[in-house]
């Protein structure tokens, strides 16, 4: 086995990311050198701290590359660049201005990356404008085993006398819940007074959007809360305007939940076409109209079919799926 680092950000690697690290016996690395805040100098001097050696470096996320590209062009050369996308941020930079930086390093970026694993096909192409033409696999993350369980256990249901929706995300602007918010507030008006939408998550209780009839705010829950909520669950929807591949869209399908998701939504890559929608009020509104529609029996054999396509995106299986990932690419 290699001497593997994975550079991350945040407080810790994303769970599922530590899934994927573990499994080739990866150390850890704050990008940062473990402090909070937004520094590339800081980048720049965890990059040359790093101790020689390693002989692949994942780096976790695209603000994490930036050390990564030090390490690999100053510190050690030697060593082999994964880059791990995850997230959206190469999307967002048609919006920044920063993109021009990106744009000028792109040489040095992809003569230093040696191979990429993306969490979905639509991840890569939003990096690849900015990182070039690379060697990349797919490598889907794992839903926790502690979710997995009894998740995959739950009886498919979409009772029709209470339709209720229900979204998982904290109250980020690219979680894109105002509009989401809006479409229900229609959808209600228009079509089923009595139905509810259950939004799990950080901070929606601070959110005017969230103030709505039938709108309902638990915060974070607990795993037992969360089944029991996808259990009552008529549909689910991630309304984001940009999301690599949200586990939590993984657990509703896992849950026998039919799920409607975003066009710049990873996951789009597994659900059928009717089921994507737009991030616009009106896409959104139209798709939960549809759900409705659809009636009770057409939404269980829909949520059963879901459950098929993440059958197995168990913590084992994903990490032996990476861990097989970087044999190809080293």
């Amino acid at each position: 086995m290699w001497r593997v680092c994975m550079v991350y950000q945040g407080e810790g690697p994303h769970y599922a990311h530590k899934v994927f690290g573990d499994s080739i016996n990866c150390e850890y690395e704050h990008f940062e050198g473990g402090r909070v805040g937004n520094s590339i100098i800081r980048r720049v001097k965890t990059g040359l701290k790093l101790r020689r050696g390693y002989e692949i470096v994942v780096a976790e996320g695209s603000s994490v590359l930036q050390t990564v590209l030090v390490y690999n062009n100053i510190k050690d050369r030697r060593s082999q660049a994964i880059f791990l996308i995850a997230d959206e941020t190469f999307h967002t930079l048609n919006y920044r201005k920063t993109r021009y930086l990106w744009k000028m390093v792109k040489p040095i970026t992809n003569r230093t990356i040696n191979g990429c694993i993306s969490v979905s096909d639509l991840a890569y192409q939003w990096c690849e404008p900015y990182i070039g033409s690379l060697p990349y696999e797919i490598v889907h993350p794992p839903i926790e085993n502690e979710k997995y369980g009894p998740l995959s256990r739950l009886e498919p249901l979409s009772n029709q006398d209470e339709f209720v929706v229900v979204s998982v995300g904290n109250a980020r602007p690219s979680k894109n819940y105002h509009r989401l918010c809006k479409s229900f507030g229609r959808f209600r008006e228009d079509t089923d007074p009595k139905s509810k939408l259950i939004l799990i998550g950080s901070g929606h209780e601070n959110e005017s959007y969230a103030i709505g009839e039938g709108i309902e705010t638990p915060g974070k829950v607990s795993v037992k809360e969360l089944v029991q909520v996808l259990e009552r669950a008529s549909v689910y929807i991630q309304p984001s305007v940009a999301d690599a591949f949200p586990v939590a869209s993984l657990e509703a399908m896992l849950s026998a939940t039919p799920t409607i998701v975003t066009e710049q939504v990873g996951t789009k890559e597994l659900v059928p076409k009717d089921q994507v929608s737009s991030s616009t009020e009106d896409g959104i509104y139209n798709c939960m109209v549809n759900c409705h529609e659809m009636g009770e029996v057409e939404r269980i054999e829909r949520g059963k079919d879901h459950r098929q396509c993440v059958w197995g995106l168990t913590e084992k299986n994903q990490a032996k799926e990476f861990r097989n990932a970087i044999r190809r690419l080293v």
